[in-house]
């Protein structure tokens, strides 16, 4: 089977579940807003460490990013 989008395996609650990289996701949807304007708009109505998990990632460049999943 061909995944269109990769799903990865994230813990939420100390539950491990199914999930997926929110930027991967606004790419495959191939979203014409700005993903950090996408992405404040679509988790409005969600709660984090329930519906969703975000966290810092560190750049290579030294900068950062807030990664969702």
């Amino acid at each position: 089977m061909i995944d269109i989008i990769k799903i990865d395996k994230k813990t939420f609650n100390q539950e491990v579940k199914e999930s997926v990289n929110a930027r991967d996701l606004h790419k495959f949807l191939q979203i014409e807003s700005k993903f950090p304007d996408w992405i404040k708009n679509k988790l409005v109505d969600f709660i984090e460490n329930k519906d969703y998990i975000s966290f810092s990632k560190f750049l290579d460049n030294g900068g950062r990013t807030i990664e969702y999943y």
